[in-house]
């Protein structure tokens, strides 16, 4: 986290919590950072696999969950729209689709297997 927004969550508190309130009820009661069985879920539904880069997580509770489609974007808030993924990944996925990280991921070498394509997620 940058530092202007370290500051701003910090001086921010109760807005935070409100909003993560309000996060939470859009996805059903499940907060998606502080809640280890959202990540668990996704954990199994995945396989154990960051879906930026195929690569194993090794524990549920050390990826972080990320929106398919951006809300940036006008991704929902919806658990059909949330993925678990390794931090790294997740920092260089940004406001990209998951398609266009994929994408991405081959244009700058990080997978000359061309995994997304390898299983069937990109034509």
């Amino acid at each position: 986290m940058n530092k202007v927004s370290a500051t701003y969550e910090e001086k921010n508190k109760d807005a935070r919590r409100e909003r993560d309130k309000k996060r939470a009820e859009s996805l059903g009661g499940i907060r998606r950072g502080s809640d280890p069985r959202a990540k668990q879920d996704l954990f199994k539904k995945q396989n154990g696999l960051c879906l930026c880069c195929f690569r194993p997580i090794d524990k549920a509770e050390n990826g972080e969950i990320d929106h398919v489609d951006p809300l940036s974007r006008n991704g929902l808030d919806v658990a059909a729209n949330l993925l678990l993924a390794h931090a790294q990944c997740n920092r260089e996925k940004h406001n990209k689709t998951l398609r266009e990280h994929w994408e991405w991921r081959v244009r700058v070498g990080l997978d000359t297997e061309n995994l997304g394509r390898k299983h069937g997620l990109i034509r």
